[in-house]
């Protein structure tokens, strides 16, 4: 990884170009960029997420790749329902044709050289957002290479990146099309846990929902955990701090 700027760039006009239903609790949003050529980002960044006539402002890792922007002018953005503004009005009232604004912004982001290099990712649940977009640049290094020495030794191919993947459950999976697409195609290896096996009963499960912001601040705390755990147990196995990065939205 290596530390961009953490300034976040002016924001930009965009357009809905498509909204998906990625999972029961996510949407994907396809963003038209007003003017592309004057934007740009590094896999990992996030953006300011900025609504006409809301004062809140959404944090959203891109989930796309920079050469995605650079072809068609179009950045792809993953957002959890919460009890946060911004992300109500993406699950309520976001649609094709509505305008938004972006600023890039943040330093958790990947090496140029890191195809030659062994890594391993980790994602809990709409954290595979972030590394999406590192993967998929991975994957676009590793065909130029593929490309341009159709016939280099296997000590010369690219590295294949490792994703450790857990949700609460299967149907938590964001982004889980592209990525077994890259695993089948030989690209990345992954391996899927769940942390949860059953659906809470309906009668919780409505209680629960009575009380988002209680439940995203739960969440919040077992996801620090979870990033505090990988670390420590990577720093156990040897791997030196300057090889170990994360990146936490508290």
């Amino acid at each position: 990884m290596v530390a961009a700027a953490t300034a976040v760039s002016r924001a930009m006009q965009a357009t809905i170009e498509s909204v998906v239903t990625e999972t029961p609790t996510v949407m994907m949003l396809r963003l038209k960029l007003e003017a592309p050529n004057n934007i740009g980002f590094a896999p990992g960044q996030w953006v300011d997420f900025h609504v006409p006539g809301l004062q809140a402002v959404g944090g959203y890792s891109i989930c796309s790749t920079p050469s995605q922007l650079q072809q068609t002018g179009t950045m792809d953005l993953c957002v959890k329902r919460s009890g946060h503004p911004c992300a109500q009005w993406v699950h309520a009232e976001a649609s094709t044709g509505k305008q938004v604004s972006v600023a890039v912004g943040g330093s958790f982001t990947l090496q140029p050289d890191s195809c030659s290099k062994p890594c391993l990712f980790v994602a809990g649940g709409i954290g595979i957002t972030a590394l999406s977009s590192m993967l998929g640049s991975l994957v676009e290094q590793q065909q130029q290479q593929q490309q341009q020495q159709p016939n280099a030794g296997e000590l010369h191919q690219p590295r294949q990146p490792f994703l450790l993947y857990s949700a609460a459950e299967p149907s938590e999976f964001a982004l889980l099309k592209q990525l077994l697409h890259w695993q089948q195609a030989g690209a990345i290896n992954m391996q899927l846990h769940t942390t949860r096996t059953h659906s809470l009963p309906p009668v919780l499960q409505e209680a629960i929902n009575h009380q988002q912001q209680q439940q995203l601040q739960q969440q919040q705390l077992q996801q620090q955990q979870m990033s505090e755990d990988v670390v420590q147990a990577l720093l156990r196995l040897g791997l030196p701090h300057t090889s170990v990065h994360t990146e936490r939205w508290w």
